[in-house]
């Protein structure tokens, strides 16, 4: 079973725990903490059906947190520093950001190996052929999560998402509303129950 960690910690042998969530456009949290599995991210950056760790968090909080683990190990890829794919890391982010909202492997594949002067037109084909609410929540975490501070024993640097960042939106009250289901349908199938800490379960931390 996975370990648990303690609701203060914000690391978990390695790995970071985004528990800000004032990057999302939604002003409300209906959400209730539930305890949730964090998927374990391989090397490659692709997500496996194994749980790292498990932790009391809202869709919010898993969602920034499996973002962050998949820049992370994309970071180490060599196709991300060949010479023909150079990335940088502003771009990495964007791949890890439309891999933990669409989990589509081929297309992530396809952005970290394509040549690096077809990258902006590729991640635009790609980002515009999502549907309107992927792409809502996408622009979300683009807007507010800044790349730049997602390295290793850095806090992620994360601001609040401005009504002028989604400015140009039609039913932004429903879109608001869609994005908030999607998350939530994303997250419920990590649910897990309540821990029984009597059994020898043990916190981890740092």
């Amino acid at each position: 079973m996975a370990p648990v960690v303690r609701s203060s910690l914000r690391h978990s042998n390695g790995m970071n725990l985004e528990r800000k969530q004032n990057w999302k456009a939604d002003p409300d949290n209906e959400f209730k903490t539930r305890y949730r599995g964090q998927p374990y991210v391989m090397k490659s950056g692709h997500l496996s059906g194994s749980v790292y760790c498990s932790w009391k968090c809202t869709p919010y909080q898993w969602l920034a947190t499996t973002v962050r683990e998949v820049y992370t190990n994309i970071l180490s890829r060599n196709a991300v520093w060949k010479r023909s794919t150079r990335k940088k890391r502003s771009q990495v982010f964007e791949i890890a950001a439309y891999y933990a909202v669409t989990m589509n492997d081929s297309n992530m594949e396809r952005l970290i190996n394509c040549k690096k002067v077809g990258y902006t037109p590729l991640f635009c084909y790609l980002k515009n052929k999502v549907d309107k609410n992927s792409r809502f929540l996408l622009d979300q975490i683009l807007n507010g999560i800044s790349w730049s501070r997602l390295r290793d024993g850095e806090p992620s640097r994360v601001r609040s998402t401005k009504m002028k960042d989604v400015r140009g939106t039609l039913n932004l009250g429903s879109m608001i509303f869609e994005c908030r289901r999607l998350v939530a349908r994303m997250t419920d199938d990590w649910i897990i129950s309540c821990p029984n800490y009597t059994r020898g379960m043990a916190y981890i931390g740092t």
